[in-house]
């Protein structure tokens, strides 16, 4: 006797519900296991980043956050691209893309920045070099918004970082101790790009909330606040 296509079709689709349903709840329970302290995948995809930079180089010789991430302070989106261009970079660096394979002894005056292609795109010795690549993530994130909290308080302290990854992102965690008390954590924008910027004084730092109209933790605490 043969069996009709559809019964032979939906206990599989079944098991296949009843095994999706529990890869679903193992998920659920690693996430709670992990806490508001992990990274997700889902909110941070995996980036391209064929990249050499040290944040903590830069940093020491007192290049302020904002001479590479101009825009930052006025992005309305967290799909803004706030990566430096290489029109930022040549503010310091003389690059020579006529000779990009140059070596960079060739080039270097002491106490000056590398030229040599290569020094940032690893490997490097002529044609396109490997783009970086950022995955939009799926919240609404407004740095305009944020710019009387330090860079450090959402991306760390990046004085002893080299490459800043989806590791240096603010966790749920990071972004909670703020949105349920925000006057603490807020600061002049003159200290804003500091990676040590001192704490506000509670009077202080009131005043902070008032002038940036800070909204209610409620609101602030909402899911739809962040994510779609």
């Amino acid at each position: 006797m043969r069996i009709p296509f559809t019964r032979l079709v939906r206990p599989r689709a079944a098991l296949l519900a009843l095994w999706l349903a529990v890869a679903a709840a193992l998920a659920g329970v690693a996430i709670a296991a992990a806490g508001d302290t992990a990274w997700s995948p889902v909110i941070y995809p995996a980036q391209r980043l064929p990249l050499v930079f040290s944040h903590a180089a830069h940093l020491g010789r007192g290049t302020p956050c904002d001479a590479c991430h101009p825009d930052a302070a006025t992005s309305r989106s967290a799909v803004d691209d706030l990566l430096p261009t290489e029109a930022a970079c040549r503010a310091c660096h003389p690059i020579d893309r006529s000779q990009p394979g140059r070596a960079q002894p060739d080039r270097m005056v002491p106490g000056a920045p590398p030229v040599a292609c290569r020094t940032c795109h690893p490997g490097y010795t002529g044609g396109d070099v490997a783009r970086v690549y950022l995955p939009p993530p799926p919240i609404k994130f407004d740095h305009a918004a944020h710019r009387s909290a330090p860079c450090a308080t959402c991306h760390g302290d990046l004085r002893a970082v080299d490459l800043a990854t989806t590791q240096h992102l603010p966790t749920m965690a990071t972004c909670l101790a703020c949105h349920r008390d925000p006057a603490p954590h807020l600061r002049p924008r003159a200290q804003v790009f500091a990676m040590d910027a001192p704490r506000a004084t509670p009077a202080h730092a009131a005043a902070l909330a008032r002038a940036a109209h800070v909204e209610s933790p409620r609101r602030m605490t909402d899911c739809s606040t962040c994510h779609r």
